[in-house]
């Protein structure tokens, strides 16, 4: 697995670029399905689905974010310390249509619970219509379809890995899977991403 060489945070944007940090939770419940939330795929047909969190609020770390975000989405309160450790990171470079250049850094934990129904009434404006629906999906389908694109690419053998054989030492460094273009990379226990600017 790709270690970082540096401490886990939210570090500094890159020269002339905004940065976009977020912490994201994946959430595993007893029956060893991850909670997920399904949106309009902006570049094409079905859906995107993507784990519980967001962007840092001016002050908060990711953990903080992470924390805060998963109250809001799914009505889960669980303390910083009930995340633990960060388990996955992805770094990339992104531009968008309209010229706003990001410097994304996304980092993840995974929590364990029973099962529950998620309550969305938390969710800050604009969040339930984009998010307009939530799924537990067993570990062994988080693999994407013509219809889903599951979010970050290897989410499924990500979660395995760590359900299997306990957190990693050391966050493991997602990478992006350029046929599939989003702002969440995919899972390598081997190999080593570039940057990409897209």
């Amino acid at each position: 697995m790709e270690r970082p060489g540096t401490t886990v945070g939210a570090g500094t944007a890159s020269a002339g670029r905004v940065p976009r940090h977020t912490g994201r939770v994946i959430v595993v419940d007893d029956g060893e399905r991850v909670l997920l939330f399904g949106m309009d795929n902006p570049e094409g047909p079905g859906r995107q689905w993507i784990t519980p969190g967001g962007r840092l609020e001016p002050g908060e770390t990711p953990r903080d974010a992470a924390v805060r975000e998963l109250a809001e989405e799914t009505g889960l309160v669980v303390t910083a310390d009930e995340l633990g450790s960060v388990v996955a990171y992805f770094e990339t470079l992104w531009d968008t249509p309209d010229g706003v250049r990001y410097d994304v850094r996304d980092e993840f934990w995974l929590l364990r619970t029973t099962s529950f129904t998620p309550d969305t009434s938390g969710m800050v404006a604009g969040e339930e219509d984009a998010l307009s629906m939530h799924r537990w999906w067993p570990v062994a389908e988080l693999s994407p379809t013509r219809e889903d694109v599951i979010l970050p690419v290897g989410l499924g053998e990500l979660t395995a890995d760590v359900l299997a054989n306990g957190p990693p030492g050391e966050p493991v460094r997602l990478v992006e899977d350029s046929d599939q273009r989003c702002a969440q990379g995919g899972y390598d226990p081997g190999g080593a991403a570039d940057e990409i600017s897209r």
